[in-house]
C-alpha cells in the first residue's frame, strides 16, 4: 500500500478535516426533504390497490433484506392486508425470487408478489409468475439491465438526489412514511443502511443518525438486547449487531433466516431468548472465521488476482475471509467453497479496481453472477473450473492503490479532537473516516496486549495501539484514525491500520 501524506501545519487542525473530506463548503445533511419524489408515489397508487389480494413479501437473507420485509409486514398489517413472508435459504436455494417460489406462490393462491432487495435478475420467475396473473412488485437498489413488465417498481435510481442511493430498507421506509411515521421502521431502515455500504449523504445519512437517536432515547429492544449500550454509536451498530443479523445466513446451523423478520416485531422473554441464540451463532461464526483464514492463507493462490478453493471453506463466509485477504495481501481476492462439484464464492475487489466488470468476458461460464465492482458472488461447475481458474491468472491488476492521510503532531491527539471527527459521524461509503500519519513519536510506555498486541502511552495521554501483523520494532510512521478512548474518561486513542 502506497501513502500520500498532506501536510498542512499552518491550518487549524479542525479546518484540516473539513478540507480533506471536502465537505467544508458541503453539508452531507443537506438534501430536499420536499422532493416530490413520483416514483415513490406511483408505487404507493399500486400498492393501495392490493387491499383484496393474498400477498407473499419474498425477501433476502441480509440485514437490508430482513430489515426491508419486517417493514412491509408492519406496513401490511397497518393496512390490513393479507401477507406472509418468505426469505430463500441461502446455501439450499440461493439468492432471492426463484421458480420454485413462485411455483409455491401459484400452489397456494397467492395473487402478488412484492419482492424485498431482490427480483431485478429474476426475470424467468417474474415472467412465469405474471403469466399466471400474479402481480410481481419489486422494491430493489441492486443494479439492472432490462426487466419485464411488472406492476410496480421501486428503485432508488429513479428518484431524486438525496434519495438516489437508498437501500431497500430505506426505499421500504419511504413508501412506509406514505402512510404513517413510525420511529421503529426508521430504526430498522438506519441500521440497514448502515450495513448495505450505501453513501451516507442525505436521506440515508437521515436515517442513521435517526436509528442513533432513538436507540438511545427510546425502547427498541430487539437491537438493543444484541447489544447493550449506555450509549450507542455506529461502532455498536457495525460490530455489535449488524455481524450477528448478518450470522444466520450465513451459517444456518442455529436459526433459520425467516425467524429474524418476526424476532424484529418482539417482545419480552421469547426476544431475549432468541438475542442469546443469536450470540451463540455469531461466536461460531467467529470460530468458523478464524479456521478459515487459516485453510486460505495455505490454499491461497494466483498472480495478480487471488484466489482459493477448498470443501472446507463454509459458503456464507467467504466474502468476510476475501475482504480479510484483500486487507492482507492488497490484491483482490475470489474465496470458493467447493460441494458436490458445484464452486460457490464471494470476491472482494482493491480500491477502485473494477473486479466486477472484469469477469464480464466470461460470464456464460457461471451458473450465477451478481452484485457489484467492490464485492459480489458467483457460481460454477466443475467443466468450467479451469476456464475461470486460467482466466483469473490472466488477469492485471493495472491499478495500484494510493490512499492520502493527513500527518499529525501528538499534540493534536486530544480529547477535543477525537469528538470533533466523531461528531462528523456517520462515516461509510462517499465520507470515510480520514486518515492519519503520526510520525514516530516519543513514547512514554509500550506494553502488548495479551503479550502481541504492541501499545503505546504518547505524551499527552493518548495511546496508540496496532492490532495487525507487522514488525513494530522499527518505523517512522504510524496510519490510523483518532478516535474518542473507550475505556479511558476524557482521552483519544489512536488506532493503527498500518506501520510504514
Amino acid at each position: 500500500m502506497k501513502y500520500e501524506f498532506l501536510n498542512d501545519t499552518a491550518t487549524q487542525f479542525q479546518d484540516r478535516v473539513l478540507s480533506f473530506l471536502k465537505i467544508a463548503d458541503r453539508d452531507p445533511d443537506e438534501y430536499d426533504r420536499n422532493a416530490a419524489l413520483s416514483a415513490l408515489r406511483r408505487f404507493g397508487e399500486a400498492f393501495d390497490t392490493l387491499q383484496n389480494d393474498r400477498i407473499l413479501l419474498v425477501g433476502d437473507y441480509d440485514c437490508d433484506g430482513i430489515c426491508a420485509t419486517n417493514i412491509l409486514v408492519r406496513l401490511c398489517e397497518k393496512r390490513g392486508y393479507k401477507a406472509n413472508y418468505y426469505i430463500p435459504s441461502r446455501h439450499k436455494e440461493g439468492y432471492g425470487l426463484n421458480l420454485s417460489i413462485v411455483d409455491n406462490a401459484i400452489k397456494y393462491g397467492f395473487t402478488a408478489l412484492i419482492c424485498l432487495d431482490n427480483g431485478v435478475k429474476a426475470n424467468e420467475a417474474v415472467e412465469k409468475a405474471a403469466a399466471h396473473g400474479i402481480k410481481v412488485l419489486i422494491i430493489d437498489h441492486h443494479e439492472y439491465d432490462e426487466l419485464p413488465p411488472l406492476y410496480a417498481f421501486l428503485h432508488p435510481a429513479l428518484l431524486e438526489e438525496g434519495y438516489n442511493d437508498c437501500c431497500t430498507a430505506g426505499l421500504s421506509c419511504l413508501l412506509y412514511d406514505l402512510y404513517d411515521q413510525d420511529p421503529v421502521v426508521h430504526t430498522y431502515a438506519g441500521l440497514a443502511t448502515l450495513a448495505d455500504a450505501v453513501t451516507v449523504f442525505g436521506y440515508n445519512r437521515r436515517l442513521i443518525k435517526e436509528a442513533l437517536h432513538n436507540l438511545n432515547t427510546m425502547s427498541v429492544e430487539p437491537l438493543q438486547a444484541l447489544a447493550p449500550s449506555s450509549e450507542y454509536t455506529c461502532y455498536d451498530l457495525s460490530y455489535q449487531i449488524i455481524p450477528k443479523i448478518n450470522a444466520v445466513a450465513r451459517l444456518e446451523n442455529g436459526a433459520n433466516v425467516n425467524m429474524l423478520v418476526k424476532y424484529l416485531s418482539s417482545s419480552g422473554s421469547e426476544l431475549y431468548g432468541f438475542a442469546k441464540q443469536l450470540e451463540e451463532i455469531n461466536e461460531q461464526r467467529k470460530e468458523l472465521t478464524k479456521k478459515m483464514l487459516g485453510y486460505a492463507d495455505t490454499e491461497l493462490t494466483g498472480n495478480d488476482i487471488l484466489y482459493a478453493s477448498d470443501s472446507r471453506f463454509e459458503e456464507g463466509l467467504c466474502g468476510i475471509i476475501a475482504g480479510r485477504m484483500v486487507s492482507l495481501y492488497q490484491k483482490p481476492c475470489l474465496i470458493l467453497s467447493e460441494k458436490d462439484g458445484i464452486y460457490k464464492g464471494s470476491a472482494r475487489s482493491l480500491g477502485e479496481y473494477p473486479f466486477f466488470s472484469k469477469m464480464l468476458p466470461i460470464r456464460e461460464s457461471f451458473l450465477t453472477l451478481g452484485g457489484h465492482e467492490a464485492a459480489f458472488g458467483l457460481s460454477f461447475d466443475e467443466e468450467h473450473r479451469d476456464t475461470v481458474l486460467r482466466y483469473l491468472d490472466s488477469l492485471e491488476l493495472d491499478y495500484e492503490p494510493v490512499k492520502t492521510c493527513l500527518t499529525v503532531a501528538p499534540e493534536e491527539l486530544t480529547y477535543e479532537n477525537a469528538l470533533f471527527i466523531a461528531g462528523l459521524e456517520p462515516y461509510g461509503t462517499g465520507l470515510t473516516r480520514p486518515l492519519f500519519a503520526l510520525k514516530r513519536p516519543a513514547v512514554l510506555r509500550e506494553y502488548r496486549i495479551k503479550n502481541r498486541y504492541p501499545k503505546w502511552l504518547l505524551p499527552g495521554g493518548a495511546e496508540a495501539v496496532y492490532f495487525g501483523e507487522k514488525d513494530v520494532s522499527s518505523f517512522e510512521y504510524l496510519i490510523g484514525h483518532i478516535e474518542i478512548d473507550r475505556y479511558h474518561k476524557n482521552r483519544a486513542s489512536f488506532l493503527v491500520q498500518d506501520v510504514i
